[in-house]
């Protein structure tokens, strides 16, 4: 079963300084029918004004996956990290029992755009941990963090799998999971395409959220010349 969350319906934070567009509830956001789905606790569109810190936060128990998108964020944290982060590289913090960090824009004349993502995971109060991938896009689906060794995807403290997809006009996708298992997400950052689980289809763009449960298989279709993007996850059933 597909159910959409149309972008054009998510939450929306304001300050002088940056915007951030909510795909469940988050902050001062609160919308009881989108309070997360499965282990995926926030999905934030986030625009930052050049030069612009967003201070200092603390987090405790959660994965935060940031990817950046446009720009160059910098990121500082207790762990004595100083990262620069560019567009198209991924970030991905481990907060266990306890982290202070604090991400800016890196750029005087750009705006920063990236996208925050928050997984809940299946351990507490371990250690603090940073990790950094570069993932060059490919006409496929990139696994960027899972809980499994693979590849050269980040190690993620859930048993769930995230992908970095980016179609072109000449393809299309299948991905199969048990459906007793699994629960799967689809969020698109640009473009648009058709998404399929056999029984139905629905047309999304950049901002779409797509919550799919009871599936054995999906379909990304590509539905015109322009290039998709977006992100996949894989994650538990029993949540």
């Amino acid at each position: 079963m597909l159910a959409i969350l149309p972008g054009t319906e998510r939450g929306q934070s304001d300050s002088d300084h940056h915007t951030s567009l909510h795909s469940f509830s988050f902050g001062t956001y609160l919308n009881h029918t989108r309070m997360g789905y499965s282990v995926l606790q926030a999905l934030n569109a986030v625009s930052v004004k050049p030069g612009v810190s967003l201070g200092e936060k603390s987090h405790v128990n959660m994965e935060i996956l940031t990817y950046v998108t446009q720009g160059e964020l910098v990121h500082t944290d207790s762990l004595g990290t100083e990262q620069i982060v560019p567009a198209g590289d991924f970030q991905l913090m481990a907060s266990g029992a306890g982290i202070e960090h604090s991400e800016s824009n890196g750029s005087e004349t750009e705006m920063l755009e990236f996208l925050e993502m928050w997984i809940i995971p299946n351990q507490i109060n371990i250690r603090p941990g940073y990790q950094q991938r570069s993932i060059e896009p490919s006409s496929n689906f990139q696994l960027v963090a899972s809980h499994m060794p693979r590849d050269e995807a980040m190690f993620l403290n859930q048993e769930s799998e995230i992908y970095r997809f980016h179609l072109d006009q000449n393809r299309y996708f299948y991905l199969a999971r048990a459906a007793d298992h699994h629960k799967a997400y689809v969020h698109v950052i640009r473009g648009k395409l058709d998404l399929c689980d056999g029984d139905s289809t629905i047309s999304i763009s950049a901002g779409d959220g797509v919550m799919c449960s009871d599936i054995t298989r999906l379909e990304f279709i590509k539905t015109d010349d322009a290039i998709a993007e977006g992100m996949l996850f894989v994650l538990p059933g029993f949540y």
